[in-house]
Parts: structure tokens; sequence; C-alpha cells
């Protein structure tokens, strides 16, 4: 019969216990991250404008965020708030465009500035959020 060496033994089980830890602790991440999308992203409850008059809002509002980014310096934290307003109206513009309804382009169009292209607080997606259902409700 072999000789087991004990601190092989020791060593190959401490790290199998890292790895399940690991592993465990990016798996509870990316469920708060889901959960997190999912709680957002959901349809407001609201009384809202209709179709056309939403379409009509929103472009207006479009254009007061294009003068304001034209007077940004590029790069700074404002301009990229300001931009990701930006986004999100355009993609709420997409989706009305589309014959997505209003309370659902709200939600949906949150995904645009959820991204790594464009990543956003959670903060910054609840007041996105806010500012859309502030503007498109009656």
């Amino acid at each position: 019969m072999k000789k087991v060496n004990f601190k092989n033994v020791l060593m190959a089980l401490s790290l199998l216990l890292v790895f399940f830890f690991v592993g465990t602790s990016t798996a509870s991440a990316q469920q708060t991250s889901s959960e997190l999308s999912s709680g957002i992203t959901a349809v407001p409850q609201g009384n809202f404008v209709n179709a056309d008059a939403a379409l009509q809002l929103v472009e207006g509002h479009l254009e007061v965020i294009t003068d304001q980014l034209k007077g940004l310096p590029v790069g700074t934290t404002m301009y990229k708030a300001v931009e990701l307003q930006y986004i999100y109206f355009t993609e709420i513009n997409t989706n009305l465009g589309a014959g997505v309804g209003v309370p659902e382009s709200i939600g949906q169009s949150l995904t645009a500035v959820m991204t790594d292209v464009n990543p956003a607080s959670k903060s910054q997606l609840v007041e996105l959020k806010q500012s859309a259902i502030d503007l498109l409700s009656n």
C-alpha cells in the first residue's frame, strides 16, 4: 500500500474549499444583479399620457438634453450623466415608435443604460426611471 503524503492531501482539500467559497460568492453576486435589473425594469404603475403625446414629450425632452450635451465638456461626470439621460430617452422614443406602451417603454428602456458600454448605478437608474414617469404622467 502506498504511503499518502498528508501535506498534499491537506493542500488539495484547502484548494477545494477555496474554489467552493469563491464560486458561491460569485453566484450570489450574479443573482443580486439579476434581482436588481428585474426590480428596476418593472412596469411602473400610474396614469400615463397616450403614446402620441408621449412621443412628442420625449422628442422635446431629447432636444433639451441635446442642447445640454453641447454645452458640457466631453468626458466629465456631468456629461456622462446627461449622456445616460439621452441614451435612456432615445430608447423610450424608439420603443414608443415601435408601438410599445408608455409604461412598458419606461421599464424596458432602462436596459439600454444597464450595459457594460453604458454603466449606470442603481441610484442613477432609479432617477432616470422617475424622471420618465414624471414626464409622461397625466
